[in-house]
């Protein structure tokens, strides 16, 4: 969604092409809303399986191994005949910019978070083969955050958090490196019905994401069942798509139900009483939290939770709550769920303080004045 309401944004002063990988053999069907959007689209098709040995290839090199299993020859071939066409190359992520790095016109980067400072994170909560990715390429991306910073003309990233983490991988380059968060689904900017609560709890979010996956199975094991030992009807709603092995297990337990993809997710978020994210590591600004702000929810979060929304404040915009303890979680989440009243300014102080900071429409004049900054 990123890439989507950000071309939008480029389009009203630009001519935007879409160059991009599809991670399968047969052809895509693009979507017509694509196709208005964008001035041409560039595909191309590569099997997993190649992304892989890629990848295992890269073990062998000192760039990070997602940069390796994204990086394909007729990729680069284009570029090298085509880039000479553009004002601008906006590239999504560091995955993509092994492409771009040496092309000599004006570049921008956005880097959505300080992934190096997620990548030191996750190794204390994550176990087998991520446990080791995380271990190779925490260094290796580090030390590719800061070539990226010294190549390319702009840095963007989600939050003042990542900037601040990327500020201490690189100092001299700091004045190229802005903040655009993530912004809100347009239609949830227009969306405003009161629908009437059931005794829910709900987790959105992409379920195969090891922060979402660590999340959503330590909420469920540790939390919730002290919580439903006092209120007995109260349920679990799991939203998302990808949900993993171990998620789907989940589905076992009293109370629990794994919703998995969904349409219109938002409509268990409306009639949930309470929106929790116990993110326990990460980076950047959480866009299910700021969605279930925006649909005037309650939120709980963590502190890594919160980060990416400084101007949030907690008991009044949301709920920020270490998780350390379940026992104290349960009991907070408890009180939230009979204090209607509280609940109730509490979403109607975070629907307001989203749709006064974090729209499109707002997020769009500072990319575009950024772009014309000397």
């Amino acid at each position: 969604m990123r890439v989507y309401y950000m071309s939008k944004i480029l389009a009203k002063k630009y001519k935007v092409d879409l160059v991009c990988i599809s991670e399968g053999n047969g052809k895509t069907d693009i979507p017509p809303t694509l196709k208005e959007l964008f001035n041409h689209i560039q595909i191309f098709y590569f099997s997993k399986a190649r992304s892989s040995l890629n990848a295992a290839l890269g073990l062998f090199s000192n760039k990070p191994l997602q940069v390796h299993y994204y990086y394909f020859k007729p990729i680069q071939n284009w570029i090298n005949l085509n880039y000479k066409n553009y004002a601008w190359i906006f590239c999504n992520h560091i995955r993509m910019s092994d492409y771009v790095k040496r092309t000599p016109i004006k570049k921008i980067i956005d880097f959505h978070d300080a992934l190096s400072e997620n990548y030191s994170q996750a190794r204390y909560y994550s176990s087998g083969l991520w446990k080791h990715i995380y271990r190779i390429e925490k260094n290796r991306v580090a030390k590719y955050e800061s070539e990226m910073l010294e190549r390319f003309d702009l840095g963007i990233v989600t939050s003042q958090s990542d900037k601040n983490a990327l500020e201490k991988i690189d100092k001299n380059h700091l004045r190229k490196i802005d903040v655009i968060p993530m912004g809100i689904k347009e239609e949830l900017v227009h969306r405003n019905q009161v629908v009437a609560e059931e005794n829910l709890i709900s987790f959105l979010g992409k379920l195969d994401y090891p922060p979402n996956e660590d999340a959503v199975l330590f909420f469920a094991k540790q939390v919730f069942p002290l919580i439903k030992k006092n209120l007995e009807s109260i349920g679990f709603y799991i939203l998302g798509y990808s949900p993993t092995r171990k998620i789907l297990s989940l589905g076992k337990e009293v109370g629990i139900k794994i919703i998995g993809y969904s349409e219109d997710p938002y409509t268990y978020i409306e009639k949930s009483k309470i929106v929790v994210a116990p993110v326990r590591y990460g980076t950047g600004i959480q866009n299910k939290i700021l969605e279930s702000m925006c649909l005037g929810k309650t939120v709980i979060t963590t502190p890594i939770g919160a980060s990416g929304i400084p101007n949030a404040i907690n008991g009044e915009h949301l709920i920020i709550n270490d998780f350390q303890n379940p026992e104290t979680a349960s009991k907070q989440i408890i009180n939230l769920i009979i204090q209607k009243e509280m609940r109730d300014q509490i979403g109607k102080n975070a629907r307001k303080l989203i749709l006064e900071n974090y729209t499109w429409e707002l997020i769009g004049n500072r990319l575009l004045s950024l772009l014309n900054e000397p």
